[in-house]
């Protein structure tokens, strides 16, 4: 088994049995959430670094697995997709949508990052890069973590994994009924359960609820 942390704010006290199961299932090491009430997205960002930073000291030379305490397993042999895709540099468990922007680059962006495997090569990218990327792909400079990720996955070529529509919650997914850390919303467990977006590039945003 791959190192293993969960993300866990201990004021969410409706998590624990999520994260006590995770634990079970893959040994993980909870880290305690950097969090925001008033950026929660910069909260996000900054515990999945926390990781980062805490895995590279302990395991420099190995990959690693990062859940969010909201994810609930859903089918156990989602490990087994670590051996199916050892060439990757990042693995999606699951995803929670999928949206494709032409400008000013094609990219391929994908909402969720509760459950992922990344590799030191990523890891180091991600800590080497993330302030460069946030000022040139994002001028506003508090852009979430999965999407920052996906810009650093296209511009330093790197080979990742997700699930398409049909099986982004086959494995993985974030519990439904609970409430989202980033948006406040009550998740209901579909591929639509982020309220709004803001195009990284023109700044506008929509209801994805409409844009089934």
């Amino acid at each position: 088994m791959l190192p293993c942390y969960v993300i866990h704010n201990y004021e969410q006290v409706n998590r624990k049995e999520i994260v006590e199961k995770l634990i079970e299932a893959t040994g993980a090491k909870v880290v305690e959430a950097v969090w925001s009430k008033e950026n929660p997205v910069w909260g996000c960002r900054e515990s999945h670094k926390k990781v980062a930073r805490i895995a590279k000291q302990e395991y420099p030379d190995s990959a690693y697995l990062v859940f969010e305490d909201d994810c609930e397993i859903v089918d156990p042999s989602f490990l087994r997709l670590i051996l199916d895709h050892l060439d990757v540099d990042i693995l999606y468990f699951g995803v929670n949508g999928f949206c494709v922007h032409s400008k000013p680059f094609p990219l391929e962006h994908s909402w969720g990052t509760h459950a992922m495997m990344i590799t030191p090569k990523a890891r180091d990218l991600f800590l080497e890069k993330e302030a460069e990327y946030l000022k040139m792909e994002f001028p506003l400079g508090n852009h979430p973590y999965d999407q920052l990720m996906c810009v650093l996955a296209e511009r330093e070529h790197l080979n990742v994994w997700k699930p398409n529509e049909q099986s982004m919650n086959k494995w993985v997914r974030q519990k439904p009924g609970l409430v989202s850390s980033i948006s406040g919303s009550v998740r209901n467990g579909t591929s639509t359960d982020i309220d709004f977006y803001v195009d990284p590039f023109t700044f506008t945003s929509w209801n994805l609820l409409k844009k089934k």
